[in-house]
């Protein structure tokens, strides 16, 4: 609903009531279209995190996500994101200590 409200109110050229016509009820489609997180949370609401893309760019983000959320330092993190991540532009997350508190503010471009 975040993604459809977004796509009225704020279209952008990555998330539109179009595109959002277009993703997959079923991911077994030949080339199907899935709602992406950016920052690669599931739980995230954050409407400028949402754009409409490829399973198969979301399979790609989704392990560089769960890359970047590892990092224990700026310096693992920034050497994950130039030489882990293929993506333009370069893949990012939020990093979590807890359910809720933050951990580190530099994960998030």
């Amino acid at each position: 609903m975040v993604a459809v409200n977004s796509a009225i109110d704020n279209p952008r050229p990555n998330l539109t009531i179009e595109l959002l016509k277009g993703v997959s009820a079923d991911k077994k489609d030949a080339e199907p279209k899935t709602i992406l997180h950016g920052c690669g949370h599931l739980f995230c609401l954050a409407e400028q995190h949402l754009s409409v893309g490829s399973k198969v760019l979301n399979d790609e983000q989704a392990a560089c996500h769960r890359m970047l959320q590892s990092a224990i330092s700026k310096l693992e993190f920034d050497m994950i994101q130039l030489y882990a991540c293929k993506h333009s532009p370069k893949c990012w997350t939020i990093v979590y200590k807890g359910v809720y508190e933050d951990r580190v503010v530099w994960a998030e471009n």
